[in-house]
């Protein structure tokens, strides 16, 4: 755009474009602003075809001779997206409405005029409410418990976004927690990377400050794991071991006799054939950028999303070992795997994670 001097960027998002961001955000859970769908107008971005078919589309090709490319990734029913587009929409066609795509088309529009409106209170009552703003904290004033659920529900997720400068901002669950606070004097609760506090006054967003994150933080760490072997994990109290069935089942055997308390085990089965094709090699490590973890169905899923799925604060989330091969992370140990190199077939070796007494 810089280089050829463009103020505006066209995609091809199309009216089926539309119908799927509905249905994939409506199966996965999300609210008003998520059942808005995709703008025809972002910024700089226009989608000038996002009410038209894709039949019209391709039909105004071949009427015109246009030369068009199709993407062949898109009829393989292996993401969530795909298998609405070729299982779900037409399965609703079929059986309930043969209008759902326009049906669904419809709703995001209505909806994105309610949100606009709905966002113009809610800038009107943030101009009044907020009380002051700085890197990593915002308080508002706590009257804000006097507006509309509808507007106080936005201004609590605008709020904890601009505190931890994280544009999804929070969740439902966290954004009902405070809800039901009714703006108690004294209500505080920890959520995953901030905390909430109200008092008489003002009701305050803020994630830790500098001096408490470094607490928590530890040196990059990496060691690779090798069959057979156990490997320590500093600062944790935790040794992670690849072993073969064989190796797994004579240490249940060893636990289940010894005295006092068997060391608590965790494990995950892995598929040795595959693993032993992988790019990188297999490694327990802490986090670090560009990590990320694949899921049947849904794809990759940035590693910071998985840890804010699975309600770990941000200043934990160093502190918690990876077995990772390169970026692509197969267990955040004690708290989810992925699907990456699940056991398929006869040879499988475990990676286990046992505590230290």
């Amino acid at each position: 755009m810089e280089r050829e001097g463009c103020h505006l960027l066209a995609t091809a998002h199309h009216l089926g474009d539309q119908a799927e961001t509905v249905l994939y955000r409506l199966i996965r859970g999300t609210g008003a602003s998520g059942l808005a769908g995709i703008y025809p107008k972002k910024a700089k971005v226009i989608r000038p075809l996002l009410s038209v078919s894709k039949s019209e589309i391709l039909m105004y090709c071949q009427e015109n001779d246009l030369p068009y490319a199709i993407d062949r990734s898109n009829l393989e029913s292996v993401y969530v997206r795909n298998k609405i587009r070729n299982e779900l929409i037409p399965e609703l066609e079929k059986s309930y409405n043969p209008q759902i795509v326009v049906n669904l088309g419809r709703l995001a529009e209505v909806l994105q005029r309610d949100e606009d409106y709905l966002n113009l209170i809610t800038d009107q009552a943030w101009q009044r409410s907020i009380k002051s703003a700085s890197e990593g904290s915002i308080s508002l004033t706590s009257a804000i418990f006097d507006e509309h659920p509808a507007i106080l529900s936005r201004l609590i997720r605008r709020a904890a976004s601009a505190a931890a400068n994280e544009p999804r901002g929070l969740g439902y669950v966290y954004v009902q927690k405070i809800l039901e606070s009714k703006g108690t004097p004294g209500w505080s609760q920890d959520l995953p990377g901030m905390r909430v506090l109200i008092t008489e006054d003002e009701v305050c967003f803020s994630i830790n400050s500098g001096e408490e994150k470094q607490k928590n933080v530890i040196k990059p760490y990496e060691e690779e794991l090798y069959y057979g072997k156990w490997t320590y994990i500093i600062n944790r109290r935790l040794e992670i071991g690849i072993l073969t069935e064989d190796e797994f089942k004579a240490l249940l055997k060893k636990d289940s006799h010894a005295a006092s308390n068997p060391p608590g085990l965790q494990l995950i089965e892995l598929d040795e054939k595959s693993l032993s094709e992988a790019p990188n090699p297999l490694v327990v490590r802490n986090r670090r950028e560009g990590d990320r973890m694949w899921f049947k169905g849904v794809g990759h899923k940035a590693i910071k999303k998985v840890f804010q799925e699975a309600g770990i604060s941000a200043d934990r989330r160093e502190l918690i070992p990876l077995l990772a091969c390169g970026n692509e992370v197969l267990w955040i140990i004690g708290v989810k795997r992925s699907d990456r190199y699940m056991p398929g077939g006869q040879q499988k070796i475990y990676c286990v994670a046992r505590n230290l007494a």
